[in-house]
């Protein structure tokens, strides 16, 4: 995700293709301006958006992914748990209750 966001905006920033697969593999780790040090600072400030962006974008998608998973688990829980009360538990106050 981080990838498919950032490699097209370095290379229209003017980031050779070594460097931006490089930094690519950065983005999700956040070190990113380590691997940018070479960088002139106009170009770092445009590189660092685009990273956070990405970041973003890939933090997005695994948030909607664990929404969807949570409404799946939801509604196998309403489909699957009887929709009745169980039998009640008798107090053990006087001691095992035996059937």
């Amino acid at each position: 995700m981080a990838k498919g966001y950032f490699v097209p905006a370095a290379i229209a920033a003017g980031l050779d293709d070594s460097m931006t697969n490089a930094a690519a593999k950065q983005v999700t780790s956040g070190n990113l301006m380590a691997t940018l040090i070479d960088v002139p600072d106009a170009l770092q400030a445009r590189l660092h958006l685009a990273g956070f962006a990405a970041f973003a974008n890939g933090f997005a998608a695994a948030a909607l992914f664990a929404a969807l998973m949570a409404a799946i688990a939801c509604g196998l829980t309403f489909e699957l748990v009887p929709r009745t009360n169980p039998t009640p538990v008798e107090s053990f106050a006087d001691g095992p209750v035996r059937p």
